[in-house]
């Protein structure tokens, strides 16, 4: 899913995927650090920040994935194609996105 948003903002950049997938994690870091310390200060429930984290930490796992579907299987070692669920979904992004 994180995958199709980003063809449909950032299209074929990949240096643009990137650049808003990073500004998202950043984003997201800075209202959670605004969150917790409303949790310190008796502001704002814990609970919020406790769906915040996991928000929060979803964004570098994106990224990480990004990464490694995007620019790492284009490289000549190709040694993610030893695993085949790797195989198998980079078959299926470059047949819905080819480059």
């Amino acid at each position: 899913m994180v995958f199709v948003v980003l063809q449909v903002i950032a299209g074929r950049n990949p240096g643009g995927q990137i650049t808003f997938i990073t500004t998202l994690a950043y984003l997201f870091l800075a209202g959670a650090a605004v969150l917790y310390v409303a949790v310190l200060a008796k502001r704002a429930s814990p609970r919020l920040l406790a769906y915040a984290v996991p928000v929060l930490i979803f964004f570098p796992l994106a990224w990480e994935l990004i990464v490694d579907f995007r620019f790492a299987t284009s490289c000549w070692e190709g040694y993610h194609f030893w695993i085949p669920v790797v195989q198998y979904v980079w078959y299926i992004q470059y047949a819905i996105f080819p480059l």
